[in-house]
């Protein structure tokens, strides 16, 4: 499944997460910050996406591999990727070391508005949203 929401490259931010529910979540959280994303079910799909679209942005989950690599050191490599953001389980720091290897930002799940905010430099914007607790 992929869902669609840009139609300008400069927008696209690749979502590739352990399952469906945790992207959809991330994709709608980028969505009340004003952000479009494309939302990969597997990390095979992502590989598709990536060899026929530019994406700035890519917010990857840092235990997702591709062909026994993980899938932050294929962002890695990409020569248009801006920002790379790594999802981490909580209390998982072999992850976090993993995913500042590759020089991602690391924001751990359940990922918040807030956070994705930060990151994308739109903190201004989450001013007005009501506070939610993470799911």
């Amino acid at each position: 499944m992929i869902a669609e929401n840009s139609q300008n490259v400069h927008d696209r931010i690749i979502v590739s997460e352990v399952d469906l529910v945790k992207g959809r979540h991330v994709s709608k959280l980028l969505a009340l910050i004003g952000l479009r994303s494309t939302l990969s079910a597997s990390p095979q799909q992502t590989m598709k996406l990536i060899r026929t679209r530019v994406y700035w942005q890519a917010i990857v989950a840092a235990e997702l591999e591709f062909s026994d690599r993980p899938l932050l050191e294929v962002f890695s490599f990409l020569p248009g990727t801006i920002a790379l953001i790594a999802v981490i389980p909580p209390q998982k720091p072999d992850l976090e070391i993993l995913a500042r290897r590759y020089s991602a930002l690391c924001l751990v799940r359940p990922v918040r508005v807030e956070q994705l905010a930060a990151a994308f430099g739109s903190l201004s914007l989450t001013r007005s949203l009501p506070y939610r607790p993470p799911p």
